[in-house]
């Protein structure tokens, strides 16, 4: 359906051919579509700005005569040498069918383009991620297929020319697969902990509880039931990537939110054994981990400074530290609970030279400090300074009359 374009005349004959890239780019609106047939393009693009991309004579390029159709025709064309042939410098092949399963009517091309690339993305940087070395690995695309939302993905790895020996075939399709298993896009052969994708699934909301080491190379990672789940070393460098963070979503849900799609399916060419399906429901839960961290509420402070006569109401018992409780002076409401910061005041109550009755009067310069946030506030106050205190009139009883 999309290794090429080729055009036709009355005749049947075929001039030349673009490629499918190329064709995308000149469409507008750019759609692919799993339904689509043989139609003109003369009301679809131009037609002269499109063959003249081609190697075609001005002959070709003249407008047809009058009785004469000239029509685009979508057909798969045969894989690019390069893709069944790595170039020199790479080993190993190894194929991942990427499918959208469902019925979607059409997918935009540039969603699908912003798929494939963070698909190679992610893939990519987990190699980078637990490989360490200079190698790089390659991913391209095949050909779609007519009428299918198949895709396949060509892995191969690209050897450093300043390293002395290369990878094997068997080593580089060994360590592509083992990508994709730690990945979670095909199934595990021999690791018996979790995948990553398997891991933010179990997570739930992306975000661990916390995580605990639970041996050499393993970690325990606890979800928000409590429910804990061992990884190895590389998911949990995996898992903590911020390019995989940043592209897993696109790469591998993205298109689950679209009408039509039932999940995504994922496996090596040939070996079905392999496939992992990844259905609508899990939207939320890879969504959750691309999400960045929710940015702290900002919080405002404001501070002020009054001067006020006050009576102590409750104290801390001889200790210097704490909080006392006040009474705005000659009133029975609106309580202060405050700290006294006023280092000398505070000498004279500890050796016992003061000691508060609730009928004393304390002038004192107080900090009232207001802290604004998720529209709450927090009120505190400080006694920063004691400028005067009276101790209350001792009151002796009175003598009764004889």
């Amino acid at each position: 359906m999309f290794g090429g374009i080729c055009v036709f005349n009355q005749a049947g004959e075929r001039p030349s051919c673009c490629s499918a890239a190329t064709y995308f780019s000149r469409l507008d609106p750019a759609k692919i579509s799993n339904t689509a047939s043989p139609e003109t393009v003369t009301n679809v693009l131009d037609l002269r700005c499109f063959l003249g991309i081609s190697k075609m004579s001005d002959d070709i390029l003249a407008s047809p005569p009058e009785k004469t159709k000239v029509h685009a025709e979508v057909k798969a064309a045969p894989p690019p040498p390069q893709l069944s042939e790595p170039a020199v410098g790479e080993s190993g092949e190894v194929h991942l069918l990427y499918q959208i399963e469902g019925s979607p009517n059409e997918v935009p091309v540039f969603e699908l383009a912003r798929t494939l690339e963070a698909l190679g993305n992610v893939i990519q940087e987990a190699d980078d991620a637990v490989s360490h070395d200079a190698n790089e690995l390659a991913v391209r695309v095949r050909p779609f297929q007519e009428g299918s939302f198949v895709m396949d993905l060509v892995l191969s790895v690209i050897h450093d020319p300043t390293t002395l020996f290369a990878l094997s075939q068997p080593e580089a399709i060994a360590r592509i697969k083992t990508v994709l298993e730690y990945l979670g896009l095909i199934k595990k052969t021999k690791e018996v902990l979790a995948s990553l994708i398997e891991l933010l699934q179990f997570l739930g909301n992306g975000k661990p509880a916390k995580v605990e080491p639970a041996g050499p190379d393993t970690f325990n990672y606890f979800n928000k039931a409590g429910q804990s789940m061992p990884v190895n070393q590389p998911i949990h460098t995996l898992v903590n990537n911020g390019t995989i963070q940043q592209f897993i979503f696109p790469a591998v849900a993205a298109p689950l939110q679209r009408e039509g799609v039932e999940a995504i399916r994922t496996a090596l060419q040939n070996q079905p054994l392999t496939a992992v399906r990844l259905p609508k429901v899990e939207i939320a839960a890879i969504k959750a981990y691309s999400e960045p961290e929710p940015e702290a509420p900002e919080e405002e402070v404001v501070e002020n400074f009054t001067t006020e006569f006050l009576n102590p109401k409750a104290g801390t018992y001889g200790d210097t530290e704490g909080t006392w409780l006040f009474m705005p002076a000659g009133q029975s409401t609106n309580p202060i609970r405050a700290r006294i910061t006023d280092d000398k005041f505070l000498a004279r109550f500890g050796r016992g030279a003061i000691r508060f009755y609730h009928d004393d009067v304390l002038k004192v310069k107080l900090k009232t400090e207001v802290r604004m946030k998720d529209g709450k506030t927090k009120k505190s106050h400080e006694i920063v300074e004691v400028f005067d205190y009276q101790a209350a009139p001792v009151k002796r009883p009175r003598r009764k009359k004889k």
